[in-house]
């Protein structure tokens, strides 16, 4: 072969060479895509809603409905019911402006009324399945687009039906949905990245005719015993429909752009996350004294926002009368009874509600304690974080352990 040939055969060669070598540098330009994987029951897609935002910022990203193609920019309905407000495009909306170069893609696979056994991997129900789906379907457009894939997060709004049904194990069926999700989706993607599962308390169960719920207090104590599952928040604060079940357009936002500053939190900034939950209670004569986790301290008793129920939310278990709650410290409350407390005594919280009654900051099982963050919203909302729902027992405790004074 003469040196011309050799040489004619090399020139393509290096040419091939050298465009897949500027390919991959425009590739490598381009961000990662996030994918926050939504499932649930009727609350995490917008139920009794209606579409109200057009469009999230430029750069995240919805799948089209035939899974053929990804859409942007993110825009509601994201859900299967094509006239709803989920909380993605507000979600999206609050780690855009936390973390602008973060690019996620939304996906909702919830049904209305779906309990656990339909949630589930091989449940009853499509949900799970619908979801792996969703994630086989970015993983490959994205390897098309030569883009990065990653599941990011699962971001699960659910827990009225379990009630409904008297569900008992709800706290390992957290911690086993957390799981399944993380193996599927590091399968599927070959990622070692771990995946949270981000979830809020159910605030709504007096509609049913209840006074109380394991619900909430299940998914916090899988939140406080799992670092794979992220209490987001309680729903009591958010505005509710007329059924007092779903939220507002309004409700779905908020809720939303609360999803997206913890998201950012944990997963773009690396950090462990709380809510605004007790530490300890402790009794002291008739005092009972609480140390809470305080994302953002002071601590503020808030009537304006959600109506007082009675001693701002708190009740004590045997009955006893509470003359006041008081803030004394930054993460310290001091509930007064008429009385000394029993020895095996519980605190509640926002923790008994009238039967019959819509859920929300008026009528709900609800209290008045909230934190001082002033994280910026995109659509004007306060970003405070309320006080989770919860039932903590009470032990014996001595002044020497508060290093402030009383």
């Amino acid at each position: 072969m003469s040196t011309g040939g050799k040489m004619r055969k090399i020139a393509p060669l290096f040419a091939v060479i050298l465009l897949s070598l500027t390919v991959a540098i425009v590739v490598s330009q381009e961000p990662p895509i996030h994918h926050i994987v939504g499932t649930g029951q009727s609350l995490s897609v917008g139920g009794q809603s209606v579409a109200h935002t057009s469009a999230s910022p430029d750069g995240h990203l919805a799948l089209s409905r035939d899974r053929t193609a990804f859409l942007s920019p993110l825009a509601e309905p994201v859900a299967r019911a094509q006239v709803q407000e989920t909380h993605h495009s507000s979600m999206a909306a609050m780690i855009d402006a936390l973390a602008p170069e973060h690019v996620t893609l939304h996906t909702a696979a919830g049904v209305g009324g779906c309990e656990y056994d339909c949630l589930k991997q091989d449940g009853t129900g499509d949900v799970y399945a619908l979801s792996l789906a969703q994630m086989a379907a970015a993983r490959d457009l994205a390897l098309a687009a030569g883009r990065e894939y990653v599941v990011s997060a699962v971001s699960l709004v659910h827990g009225e039906a379990d009630h409904r049904l008297g569900t008992t194990t709800y706290y390992s069926d957290m911690l086993e949905l957390q799981s399944d999700y993380q193996a599927d989706a590091q399968a599927l993607t070959g990622q070692s990245a771990p995946v949270p599962l981000f979830l809020s308390q159910m605030s709504s169960w007096t509609v049913y005719g209840s006074v109380t719920s394991t619900i909430p207090l299940d998914q916090l104590r899988a939140a406080v015993d799992s670092p794979g599952v992220v209490m987001v928040m309680p729903k009591y604060v958010l505005p509710y429909a007329d059924d007092g079940l779903h939220l507002t357009w309004q409700g779905y936002q908020q809720m939303g752009e609360q999803y997206g500053k913890v998201y950012s939190h944990v997963v773009v900034q690396g950090q462990p996350w709380e809510p605004l939950r007790p530490l300890s209670v402790v009794a002291i004569g008739r005092h009972l004294y609480v140390r809470f986790h305080v994302p953002v301290p002071p601590l503020v008793l808030d009537t304006e926002h959600v109506t007082d129920p009675g001693a701002y939310g708190f009740e004590v278990w045997p009955p006893v009368s509470i003359e006041s709650v008081q803030i004394v410290g930054p993460s310290v409350v001091r509930v007064t009874l008429d009385h000394a407390p029993a020895e095996e005594t519980l605190l509640r919280y926002a923790y008994t509600g009238t039967p019959g009654a819509g859920g929300g900051p008026i009528t709900g099982a609800r209290g008045n304690l909230r934190d001082s963050d002033d994280t910026p919203s995109p659509h004007g909302y306060d970003m405070w974080n309320w006080c989770v729902h919860f039932d903590e027992p009470v032990r014996a405790g001595y002044r020497v352990f508060f290093p402030v004074a009383y």
